[in-house]
């Protein structure tokens, strides 16, 4: 392989999008705007749900339902918003059965700007700062998707809360994995050294781009096992 991966260059294999890509195409002047978004929409959800449960809870509490039915009716369908919005950011089978327009940039902004624009209906200074957090993040992910060039797919990545467990839960599973089984991993690299080298070379270009996105991981393992090797004495 030539030695010419250091060198700054957009690899595309198949018209896929590289994760540096993505990454490039989310942030504005030096700020992640999708991450920042999707931490304050499951921040405004879980505090959406709480605050407006302990609405519904204060109602029955003093015995005014009737007089602040339509209180209640408000602080129900904000509950179940919140609800729905922090179901979305742990992206739960139900999401996709019932609300697919969460899955899209544009429906999950949307919405988000409804339901931030929902609680200005209620009185409370911790209702307007929901607000305006929903309705922000409302609007970036409409920025992203319209002006940044970010999927549908690459913004349900992305939002994924769990996207971020398994993939250290994988990445540790592989790595035991890896040491669990090194004899056999040499011998099988060993036996099929030929064809190894034969799918290498057929894939360069694919490994190029892995190992440029990876780079700074790559790096970082290097010098961790250069750390942990015993020194030896002089």
């Amino acid at each position: 392989m030539r030695g010419d991966i250091g060198q700054k260059q957009n690899f595309n294999t198949d018209g896929a999008r590289t994760r540096s890509e993505v990454a490039a195409d989310t942030t504005c002047f030096g700020i992640n705007l999708l991450k920042a978004a999707r931490y304050i929409n499951l921040i405004a959800g879980t505090c959406l749900t709480v605050v407006s449960g302990m609405g519904i809870f204060n109602i029955f509490q003093d015995f005014n339902l009737f007089r602040n039915f339509g209180v209640m009716a408000l602080n129900l369908f904000e509950c179940l918003f919140g609800v729905i919005i922090m179901s979305s950011s742990f992206n739960l089978p139900c999401i996709k059965r019932n609300f697919f327009f969460l899955l899209t940039g544009i429906g999950k902004g949307v919405f988000n700007i409804f339901v931030g624009s929902l609680l200005f209906l209620n009185s409370g200074g911790a209702y307007t700062i929901l607000g305006f957090g929903m309705i922000g993040a409302g609007g970036v992910f409409i920025f992203l998707s319209k002006f940044k060039n970010m999927t549908d797919d690459d913004l349900h990545r992305a939002l994924s809360i769990y996207n971020d467990v398994s993939k250290k839960q994988m990445k540790q599973g592989a790595v035991n994995l890896a040491k669990n089984n090194k004899d056999v991993i040499a011998q099988a690299a060993y036996d099929n050294k030929d064809v190894i080298a034969q799918v290498a070379y057929d894939h360069k270009d694919t490994i190029a781009s892995a190992a440029y996105d990876n780079k700074e991981l790559i790096a970082e393992t290097y010098i961790r096992q250069q750390n942990n090797q015993t020194p030896t004495g002089f």
